[in-house]
């Protein structure tokens, strides 16, 4: 059986900070693909957090900006 190296990334998620909380979404997955995983499983609701009033009205489709994002820079590490 091949090997398959997942990624379980923990990480601070500020609430209505979407911008910050990418970036360090993608951080992640940059850091899972250096290792060698062939997926990072990252938070849910990471972009803006559960309990932050701005996620009903900020939250994006699947697929849509934020889900691509974060699929492309995936993609630029080898990893889904």
């Amino acid at each position: 059986m091949p090997r398959f190296l997942l990624g379980m990334a923990q990480m601070l998620v500020e609430g209505g900070e979407p911008e910050a909380n990418l970036a360090r979404a993608e951080g992640m997955i940059e850091r899972a693909g250096v290792e060698g995983c062939a997926a990072a499983v990252l938070p849910e609701a990471l972009d803006l957090g559960w309990t932050h009033p701005s996620a009903r009205e900020l939250a994006q489709p699947i697929p849509g900006p934020t889900s691509n994002r974060l699929a492309d820079a995936a993609a630029e590490r080898g990893c889904t």
